[in-house]
């Protein structure tokens, strides 16, 4: 079970010394998409096992594994998109969850064997691009807590495996609110509405690849006591 408070992966709130310089303004396709999705993020934050005891080296290359099984597909459907800021090749993470999985001990072969999830929701305008983009570009916010964790529990760094959590570094805050700026741009209703079926689309497709991966803790929503 996580604990309150704790940042996952699946977490757009910017860590606390972030929050500082964050803009006033929230945008209204912001607002719709955080109350949309709250449930998606708790739902599968309980589900996650960064914090969890049972965590340890085996238990956290098996999640950069799903990751990877997710995020090479993702990332080349978002590779038929040019929106300049947006998609540039700095926001790409699939290549450093391979060099963590190499620094973790398998081989590019091993690699390129792997799985990978092959129902991704459909994404095919800007709007759905932006809903798709605010859950893995929250997933890097969350990443500033885990690297911690990773680092404190399993001696984790961005050398030996945990460069995905850390993947743009200092750049974090600057790379969010850039995002946020492309997606207060989303206004008319139709698109909004995009947006929040797209991001909710990329909730739901996740947690059942991870489930399928069998790294996830158990549900205890579904539990009969």
């Amino acid at each position: 079970m996580l604990s309150k408070g704790t940042h996952t992966l699946l977490d757009e709130k910017s860590p606390p010394q972030q929050e500082k310089t964050a803009p006033v303004h929230v945008s209204l396709v912001l607002q719709e998409l955080r109350q949309a999705t709250a449930e998606n993020h708790r739902g599968l934050e309980r589900r996650l096992p960064f914090t969890s005891p049972e965590l340890d080296l085996n238990v956290y290359t098996q999640l950069i594994k799903a990751y990877y099984g997710f995020y090479v597909p993702l990332e080349k459907v978002l590779d038929r998109f040019e929106w300049g800021e947006v998609t540039s090749s700095d926001r790409h993470k699939a290549s450093a969850l391979e060099d963590d999985l190499l620094a973790l001990g398998m081989t590019t072969s091993e690699i390129q064997m792997l799985a990978q999830c092959q129902d991704l929701p459909v994404i095919q305008t800007h709007a759905q691009l932006m809903g798709a983009l605010y859950v893995i570009e929250g997933a890097t916010l969350g990443g500033q807590v885990l690297r911690r964790l990773a680092r404190d529990k399993l001696a984790i760094d961005e050398t030996t495996g945990g460069k995905f959590l850390d993947v743009y570094g200092s750049a974090t805050g600057r790379m969010w609110k850039a995002y946020l700026g492309q997606l207060a741009q989303v206004v008319a209703p139709a698109e909004r509405q995009q947006v929040v079926s797209s991001a909710l689309g990329i909730f739901v497709c996740f947690e059942r690849w991870l489930e399928h991966s069998g790294v996830l803790l158990p549900n205890t929503d579904c539990l009969v006591i």
